[in-house]
């Protein structure tokens, strides 16, 4: 078991489908949208607020209660199924979000939560419903605006598997835009953008994270792999050489610089990068067929 107590505003640890072919949830959301314990507080929010203060045994069988007297609390079962799952419980952590969505049918976290599970099970058709359920529950709620978002990755993931593509677009573009922060979510859905060959989306999203994250060469290359899907190959050339000054001994870097270059008709750029390339790798025939081409040709005249 984690050693680290469940939060109300801790969300799943998402995998980027760059990265993972499913998404992998390892903790479920514990945010119910309760105001804290404290005076005149419900006995579910007086439970949660013993959980946020490590005393879980004590606050598990304070919801229990709450439960056995009111079996329509949903705030209590979304509670419990998170701790059930926090235990490695998926079965019972499901049938819990299940009772609460039962009890409550819009209850934004039971959605969100089941339909998270579902995914990282691959039961993309179950989870469909409930997910684009709460999209429509949070689109208005700013208090639900975490769940809003994290629901419109889960339904991209889900669509994208039930090869409702054009769906899948829909809900990568608004996990995108609901989620400029988080910069995992963001990539995800540039490649994504890409994979779909959806190239404004794609450099949109990769100018920004390569402007939050100038150091990182990854977001260079993408934007660069963008530009040039797109057919704006002149502007690639700036990415690419961001990237080459963070791996300047990158070759695959210096041979599609030195192409760039030399479709913009840069030959001395272009040759400089492959007299560069062939230090690092002297037997690159494709370097050595470039620097050809990119070498000034000497005209004689009779």
């Amino acid at each position: 078991m984690s050693e680290a107590v469940p939060s109300r505003r801790r969300f799943p640890p998402w995998a980027p489908p760059a990265l993972a072919a499913t998404l992998i949830v390892t903790l479920i959301t514990l945010a119910v949208l309760l105001a804290g314990g404290g005076p005149g507080a419900s006995p579910t929010q007086e439970a949660e607020a013993l959980i946020q203060a490590g005393r879980i045994d004590e606050g598990e069988a304070l919801l229990h209660s709450a439960v056995a007297a009111d079996p329509s609390d949903a705030d209590a079962l979304v509670l419990l199924a998170g701790l059930a799952l926090w235990r490695g419980d998926r079965g019972e952590s499901e049938e819990l979000l299940e009772r609460a969505i039962a009890a409550e049918p819009d209850h934004a976290t039971a959605l969100n939560n089941l339909g998270n599970l579902l995914v990282s099970e691959a039961r993309f058709e179950e989870a469909r419903p409930l997910l684009e359920r709460c999209v429509v529950v949070t689109a208005d709620s700013g208090e639900d605006a975490e769940t809003h978002a994290l629901a419109w990755i889960s339904l991209a993931r889900a669509r994208e598997a039930l090869g409702d593509l054009e769906g899948a677009d829909e809900a990568w573009q608004q996990a995108a835009d609901l989620n400029p922060g988080n910069l995992q979510v963001y990539h995800a859905a540039g490649v994504y953008a890409m994979s779909r060959e959806r190239w404004g989306v794609a450099i949109r999203i990769f100018e920004h994270l390569a402007t939050r994250q100038p150091n990182q060469a990854v977001h260079h290359h993408n934007l660069a792999a963008a530009l040039i899907g797109a057919g704006r190959g002149a502007e690639a050339i700036e990415p690419l050489s961001r990237m080459l000054e963070l791996e300047p001994n990158n070759t695959d870097v210096i041979f599609r610089l030195a192409t760039l270059q030399h479709d913009q008709g840069n030959l001395e750029e272009s040759l400089a990068l492959c007299e560069r390339l062939l230090e690092l790798e002297p037997d690159n025939e494709r370097a050595r067929d470039l620097l050809l081409l990119s070498r000034p040709r000497t005209i004689h005249l009779n």
